[in-house]
C-alpha cells in the first residue's frame, strides 16, 4: 500500500512542478524526468498487480503456445541427413 502512495504522490508532485518553458533546470528537466519515471513505475505496478489473467507459473505452453522450436512442422533437422 505504501508503494502505491509513494508512486502516486511522486507522480503528482513532479507533474505539479513540471514547466517546460522554465529557466530552472529543476522545473524544465528533472520534474519531467520524474513524471516519466513515476509513470513507468505506475504502469509496471499495475501490470504486476492486475496480471494477465492467468497464473503465469507452471505453464508448459511456452511463449507461443507450445511450439517446440523445431521448425514449422515441429520436427528437427531430420536427424543425420535423412529424407524428411
Amino acid at each position: 500500500m505504501i508503494s502505491w502512495l509513494v508512486i502516486l504522490l511522486g507522480l503528482a508532485s513532479c507533474w505539479h512542478y513540471t514547466d517546460l518553458d522554465s529557466a530552472s533546470t529543476i522545473h524544465s528537466l528533472w520534474a519531467p524526468l520524474g513524471v516519466m519515471l513515476f509513470a513507468i513505475a505506475l504502469a509496471i505496478k499495475l501490470v504486476l498487480t492486475l496480471g494477465t489473467g492467468g497464473s503465469g507459473r507452471g505453464d508448459s505452453d511456452g511463449f507461443f503456445g507450445g511450439h517446440d522450436g523445431g521448425g514449422f512442422d515441429g520436427g528437427g533437422d531430420c536427424g543425420g541427413g535423412g529424407d524428411c
